[in-house]
């Protein structure tokens, strides 16, 4: 019994120890378990490379900066033409050595903004203008002098970014501010009513000469038959003919008594008004004063004289300006107060008898008006008048020639002025580009 039990217990010994090798050699070669794998693959980071070499998307996504956007983005200098259209084109209504008035309206309400963007096509400043208007006056400040930029009206629909039309046509508009270096150089034309072959010659001339600005001495447009559309009137004989000009600097106007007539009015008033509306710092009847270079034009509304509103205000505004006698003034107005015309003389009366008496007690050296249709230089007790009324093929026939004309020609012509420090050049250009009369006039 002893040894059957020793004999019992040995196979068991050896069945242990067999079940043992075998257990450790399954340990063995199974797989290590997830836990010891974790290190490897830690759970914040789902892809252990991205961790020693950053994916291109993380770096764009890490601020918006560096990724384009439309600020940033040159924009083309000519959008495609939309549906769309400019009943009046954009114009510089008024300009300053930092700041620009920008005006133009469209034939229907839309969503938009005006952007004004250097040659390189990088925005500069940009405006949102009101969506359920089609009128917009948009003013922009804080530029440098001399620097120049394009205007870009555009359309800002979903499906594309467009721009109006005018007749079918681009409106390219560009606005250079004044760099405040002399001379100032000006042209000024009158009576251009008509949009003739003429008118465009002067005009092209004109864009053509580096001039900073143009004075458009009234009677806009005349001749405009009874039911025919004042927009397509001011296209046909304003913006059409006028566009070179218009197209890059400011052509300032005043109002002319063919401005009033009664077959080119809209809404119950000239059509006048609604072509060229008041800009800062202009009032509601459309005079007001510019100062370029040291030197102030008044431009006056001489029809107010027939009764027109607004008078008493101009009167008392213009007594005001003319307080200011260190300052150089030019006036600029359409009814001139002498000429030796033959048609309707009697009309320079009232501006002679009110405002001329006020201009010689003042430092005005020079009055530019039109209305009598020809080229003619006055001296009246040391201010010079000139007559600039031959702005188309339309001249009229001279009357009896008054003792203070210096000079006068029955002449299709326009004026170019440079302005410096001491002086005003004066020169009077016909139909030929020959010069017919110059002067040098002391500030």
């Amino acid at each position: 019994m002893g040894q059957g039990w020793y004999a019992a217990v040995s196979v068991r010994r050896l069945v242990i120890l067999l079940i043992g090798l075998v257990c450790l050699a399954a340990c063995t070669t199974m797989p290590a378990e997830p836990t010891i794998a974790a290190p490897v693959l830690p759970t914040t980071t789902p892809q252990t490379l991205d961790t020693a070499t950053p994916a291109p998307t993380a770096t764009a996504t890490l601020s918006p900066t560096p990724t384009p956007s439309p600020t940033v983005t040159p924009y083309p200098l000519a959008f495609p033409l939309g549906e769309i259209a400019y009943r009046i084109p954009p114009t510089i209504r008024y300009l300053t050595s930092d700041s620009v008035t920008i005006f133009f309206e469209l034939d229907q309400p839309a969503q938009g903004r005006l952007l004004l963007v250097n040659d390189s096509g990088m925005l500069v400043q940009e405006q949102a203008w009101d969506t359920a208007d089609t009128r917009h006056l948009l003013t922009f400040e804080g530029f440098t002098p001399g620097a120049t930029y394009h205007v870009l009206p555009v359309l800002t629909s979903e499906e594309q970014w467009t721009q109006p039309a005018f007749l079918g046509k681009p409106w390219p508009l560009a606005v250079t501010f004044p760099s405040g270096k002399t001379p100032l150089r000006i042209g000024v034309i009158s009576d251009a009513s008509f949009g003739d072959a003429i008118t465009q010659q002067f005009v092209n001339e004109m864009a053509a000469a580096n001039l900073d600005f143009v004075l458009h001495l009234g009677d806009v447009v005349d001749e405009t038959e009874w039911g025919v559309d004042p927009y397509v009137s001011y296209a046909e004989k304003f913006y059409t003919p006028f566009a070179p000009l218009l197209q890059q600097m400011p052509v300032y106007t005043v109002p002319g008594n063919h401005d009033y007539d009664a077959d080119i009015r809209y809404n119950d008033e000239p059509f006048y008004f609604t072509a060229f509306p008041p800009a800062p710092p202009m009032a509601d009847r459309q005079f007001y004063a510019l100062s370029y270079y040291g030197v102030r034009f008044l431009l006056l509304d001489a029809v107010a004289m027939w009764g027109m509103p607004g008078r008493a205000e101009q009167d008392a505004w213009l007594a005001e300006q003319l307080q200011d006698t260190q300052t150089t003034t030019i006036a600029v107005f359409h009814i001139a107060p002498f000429s030796s015309s033959s048609v309707h003389p009697e009309d320079s009366a009232p501006l002679r008898n009110f405002w001329v008496p006020q201009f010689e007690s003042a430092n005005v050296p020079l009055v530019l008006s039109g209305h009598f249709h020809h080229y003619e230089r006055l001296l009246v007790n040391d201010i010079h008048y000139i007559v600039a009324g031959s702005g188309s093929a339309v001249t009229y026939a001279l009357g009896q020639h008054l003792p203070e004309s210096q000079f006068v020609r029955r002449v299709s012509s326009y004026v170019l002025l440079e302005i410096d420090e001491d002086t005003i050049y004066l020169q009077a250009i016909d139909i030929d580009g020959d010069i017919i009369d110059e002067i040098t006039i002391a500030r």
